[in-house]
């Protein structure tokens, strides 16, 4: 069995934990609030299938949704390119240099983690 972790350890890198994503520069807590209330609202309508109350619970979620959708869908191409503008305006080597790097260079690949293989 050993020889069989040792083989699996050469040839394969171990996976770590589950990385979080960054935050998002558009989010804010109104989209935070407004994304719970929805959710709930939601579960309650699936709960209130077959029930009396189940189109009152539906046109609920329907409009928690819509007002959801309409915070959404706010340009936020405006806020990015100006908050990108100054960000490398203040920062050379920062964000904007590793964004454009990454987009360049394409995606990483793993090498083995054995020096012998």
């Amino acid at each position: 069995m050993a020889a069989i972790t040792s083989a699996c350890d050469a040839s394969m890198t171990r996976s770590g934990g589950r990385r979080r994503r960054g935050a998002v520069y558009w989010w804010t807590s109104e989209i935070a609030d407004l994304r719970r209330a929805c959710l709930r609202a939601r579960r309650i309508a699936q709960r209130a299938h077959g029930r009396p109350n189940e189109e009152a619970c539906r046109a609920s979620y329907a409009s928690a949704r819509r007002l959801l959708r309409a915070l959404l869908s706010r340009p936020a191409s405006a806020y990015a390119g100006t908050n990108c503008a100054t960000r490398s305006m203040r920062d050379v080597w920062g964000k904007p240099y590793e964004t454009v790097m990454s987009r360049l260079r394409g995606p990483r690949v793993n090498s083995p983690s054995s020096p012998s293989m």
